[in-house]
């Protein structure tokens, strides 16, 4: 009686061994939380190009061309306000 009572330790101390690795090994990876958008970027030209932006802890991670872009005339001022044309993050 012993004996079983022992191996029945045992082998349950196994399947929770195995239970506990398994689940540490298959815990998603946190990942780092990013924000993406659109913003149009103009030129002296009036020539903009909407690009997707993607930022991460407050840094730019990527920047991607959504279109080919607009050209303005030549009276045109881009009516956003500075500081929205200075912001990437």
């Amino acid at each position: 009686m012993r004996k079983l009572l022992l191996l029945s330790t045992i082998l349950l101390g196994i399947i929770l061994f195995f239970i506990i690795v398994n689940a540490i090994k298959t815990e998603p990876e946190q990942k780092v939380p990013t924000s993406t958008w659109t913003k149009a970027i103009c030129n002296g030209e009036n020539y903009c190009l909407d690009v997707q932006i993607t930022c991460s802890e407050g840094e730019v991670i990527d920047i991607k061309p959504t279109d080919e872009g607009s050209h303005f005339p030549e009276d045109w001022e881009d009516p956003r306000p500075e500081e929205i044309l200075e912001k990437w993050c």
